[in-house]
């Protein structure tokens, strides 16, 4: 069942029947927001007029990046950290703590957030990294499990365009994209495309991309609703053979050493929100969406081992996407720490779990974790070693009876 409060008075009532979970959009790639009660935020859609001395917009937990964007924009105004989409809420940004190609500048979205007020234990509690921290801390990436986000106050960098600076490279394998980053590491926003079908001497070949806001193109355009769409499909396109076709056209279409061009936030940002529907592409069996993050000491060692099992397990994976991490934060769920994330999309069939199990325990032999917003499969053995601050989460809930409140089904197989 789905509870849809209209107001925070509501949420008490909302939230009679145990355990509940708050939902976004629906769009998780696992099942964190997976429960036989469901708490939809879908009317909690505020912004406030923005504060231009410090930069700050205070937002509702349900108002989505897409929406957010819209206002903010033609006012000279962007979010800090955007993931890959902008069809997310708010509230569903910090759950995932979620991250962008500017981490290793930026850090994680809660950086940016100067205040949240949160529904916790039967009231609304405002916390930040100084007041109730030890709250904010186990909010930030905690997947929902301490309350729904009904308000966040979002500190804002200033733009002069909407547009982006980039610039792209073609790489013949992981050896010289690690060097782009090298290269490229006072850039402000950094990514590579993986093409994981190449093996020994090709073996992560791809492009790599740097990014800034433009300086000189005096465009606050804001981005367009997407009038392509893909229609529901019996079958999928996404399969080894069409990968590997794809892969090599994108490779070869960067064919120049270096090509600079000015292209808009949408396409820099969201390239896949271009479509709508574009997860119908893999048809009814769908797809399973996985990232991990090595750390930086042995982040190339891990990394090459990692596409070597891609490679012998031959997965063709459509989106494979290479980012550098800064540090990490200190909330026990989040996912980042300084080093190397790879995310990659694989369609689903019967053999798909055992084989994402086999790249968990090349992941952990790494020392490296799965990133819990992407999670379809783990068990609690290997969450456990992948997430060493598990049980200061599970204490915190456990302390302030949470537990008894909110759960997920993912929250449920991990014991947390």
């Amino acid at each position: 069942m789905v509870h849809k409060p209209t107001q925070t008075s509501d949420l008490q009532n909302a939230m009679v029947a145990r355990p509940t979970i708050t939902r976004g959009l629906g769009r998780s790639y696992g099942d964190s927001a997976l429960q036989d009660h469901v708490l939809s935020l879908e009317s909690f859609q505020g912004v406030s007029a923005i504060d231009p001395i410090n930069q700050t917009v205070v937002v509702d937990g349900g108002v989505t990046l897409d929406r957010l964007l819209r206002v903010i924009v033609p006012q000279g105004y962007f979010v800090p950290v955007v993931p890959g989409t902008k069809f997310i809420t708010m509230g569903g940004a910090i759950a995932s703590d979620i991250h962008g190609k500017n981490h290793h500048q930026y850090g994680s979205f809660s950086q940016c957030v100067k205040k949240l007020d949160i529904y916790h234990a039967g009231e609304v509690v405002s916390c930040n990294m100084q007041a109730n921290k030890e709250l904010f801390w186990a909010t930030v990436g905690g997947m929902g499990l301490t309350g729904p986000v009904i308000k966040i106050k979002l500190q804002l960098r200033k733009i002069v365009s909407s547009k982006i600076d980039q610039k792209v490279y073609r790489a013949r394998n992981i050896d010289v994209l690690f060097d782009l980053f090298e290269q490229y590491a006072p850039a402000t926003y950094t990514v590579a495309w993986l093409d994981c079908l190449q093996s020994g001497k090709h073996l992560g070949r791809g492009v790599f991309i740097a990014g800034e806001h433009a300086e000189h193109n005096r465009d606050l355009q804001v981005h367009r609703n997407s009038f392509i769409a893909c229609p529901s499909l019996p079958f999928s396109l996404v399969r080894y053979r069409s990968i590997q076709i794809f892969n090599q056209l994108f490779y070869v279409k960067n064919w120049k050493k270096m090509k600079h061009s000015i292209v808009s936030y949408d396409n820099f940002f969201f390239p896949l929100d271009g479509v709508r529907n574009w997860n119908r592409l893999y048809g009814r069996n769908g797809f399973m969406q996985y990232q991990v993050v090595l750390p930086k000491s042995n982040g190339k060692e891990g990394m090459v081992a990692l596409l070597e099992k891609i490679h012998a397990l031959k997965l063709a994976s459509f989106l494979s996407v290479l980012k550098y991490f800064g540090p990490g934060n200190q909330a026990s769920l989040s996912f980042p720490m300084e080093g190397w994330t790879l995310a990659l999309d694989f369609p689903f069939d019967e053999q798909l779990v055992a084989k994402l199990q086999a790249l968990d325990r090349v992941t952990v032999q790494y020392g490296g974790r799965v990133y819990l917003t992407k999670d379809n499969c783990l068990d609690r053995t290997m969450f456990d070693q992948m997430y060493p601050q598990a049980e200061t989460f599970r204490k915190y809930r456990r302390d302030h009876g949470l537990d008894m409140h909110y759960a997920s089904l993912q929250s449920e197989r991990l014991a947390l």
